[in-house]
């Protein structure tokens, strides 16, 4: 009995021992819950300044887009940089963000040196994705299939260079992650890929800071098109 209690207790300190080093952050996970209001937040963007969700309540809407970042070990999502393209000329083409008082901005889960090199990969990822395209006449079937997806359902070429690269929206740097931990976005390892990583998601606030629209990604190619965005938007704002 003796014996019992004393591998009982040395379980328990152990137990113990792993929570405070697992917790030591102390993050408070506060989900963005529909009809409900976001906790507010500041971020430092990557081109100075700060994004202050409080600052919008009242005046506008706005939706934010989290895209995955790394997918791997020192290598993007690209389909996260087309899935921003995307967004970059719907809004040149519907000017949704001035018919709906909308702020849109995009998060990631990195320090400032980080989210510029994922902003100075955009034309890149962009690239990568339009090769991807055109697989060569010898490629693997699995490639071609892959072509044949791409060319369905992300079927527009967008192409930018450094010099002519378009940002019309604020990229926020959460470096601390205490944004992405809060919402529960962080992940090192999501859908079999090791990487430190977000969860691609998008939620939308109305000007009264409640979520209207939520959207967590359960693949890296399940996310919401521009187009269906609108139904919605036309819908809650």
């Amino acid at each position: 009995m003796k014996k019992l209690l004393l591998i009982l207790g040395i379980s328990v300190m152990m137990i113990l021992a792993l929570t405070s080093i697992f917790f030591a952050e102390d993050v408070k996970f506060e989900p963005a819950q529909i009809e409900q209001e976001m906790a507010t937040f500041k971020l430092p963007t990557v081109v100075g300044g700060e994004f202050d969700l409080a600052s919008f309540k009242g005046k506008k809407n706005v939706m934010l887009i989290f895209p995955r970042g790394y997918a791997g070990k020192d290598y993007w999502c690209s389909l996260c940089g087309y899935q921003w393209a995307e967004w970059v000329e719907f809004e040149k083409a519907n000017k949704i963000q001035e018919k709906f008082d909308l702020e849109i901005a995009v998060i990631l889960p990195y320090n400032l040196e980080t989210v510029k090199k994922w902003v100075e990969s955009l034309p890149t990822q962009l690239e990568t994705v339009e090769k991807w395209r055109h697989p060569a006449e010898d490629a693997q079937q699995g490639m071609k299939d892959w072509a044949d997806y791409l060319n369905k359902n992300l079927p527009q070429k967008i192409l930018y260079t450094k010099e002519n690269l378009p940002m019309p929206f604020p990229v926020l740097v959460d470096g601390e992650r205490t944004l992405s931990n809060k919402l529960g976005l962080f992940q090192t390892k999501w859908t079999g890929r090791e990487a430190e990583q977000n969860i691609p998601t998008t939620i939308i606030l109305n000007k009264d800071g409640k979520v209207v629209f939520k959207f967590m990604a359960q693949t890296t190619l399940d996310r919401p098109s521009p187009e269906y965005v609108l139904k919605i938007m036309k819908t809650f704002l």
